[in-house]
């Protein structure tokens, strides 16, 4: 017995080959990308560790450039701004860092030390900045999600 292969399901045969093929490209390119970016941060480490503070903040400003946006990048950052003398872009490195990851201890402390080394006046968060800026985008994303379900199922309980 032939197969017997109609006009539409070899279409959809080569459809699916072609998706199946660009996956595995898209995963190859991802692959790579992921292990530049890793010697990246490694070699921003390394820079980090041999004391060249200004050298290493270039090199984690690259990686956020590039896309890559973790609160360990910011973090470093924000520390080699700090000790390169860059009070203000510290700062703002950890402030970037914050809100990916508002709860981290070690972020709020070299966050507060760092605010406690500006000489002048600074203008620190209100209360409602404060309270808004502990929960993540996702967090405060699945906290609407409840209200606006809570809240429809009120109307529709009425």
């Amino acid at each position: 017995m032939k197969a017997r292969f109609t006009h539409r399901s070899f279409k959809y045969a080569l459809l699916s080959q072609g998706a199946l093929v660009i996956i595995c490209l898209r995963l190859a390119i991802t692959g790579c990308f992921a292990a530049d970016i890793s010697a990246g941060f490694e070699s921003a480490n390394k820079l980090y560790g041999e004391g060249k503070f200004s050298d290493a903040a270039s090199a984690y400003q690259e990686l956020a450039q590039s896309g890559t946006a973790s609160s360990a990048l910011y973090f470093n950052l924000g520390n080699s701004f700090f000790k390169a003398g860059n009070l203000g872009q510290a700062i703002a490195a950890y402030r970037d860092a914050e809100k990916i990851s508002p709860r981290d201890p070690d972020l709020r402390a070299n966050l507060q030390f760092v605010r406690g080394q500006v000489q002048g006046s600074t203008t620190l968060p209100g209360g409602w900045q404060r309270s808004l800026a502990s929960f993540t985008l996702n967090e405060w994303a699945v906290l609407t999600a409840v209200v606006l379900w809570g809240w429809l199922g009120l109307l529709c309980a009425v």
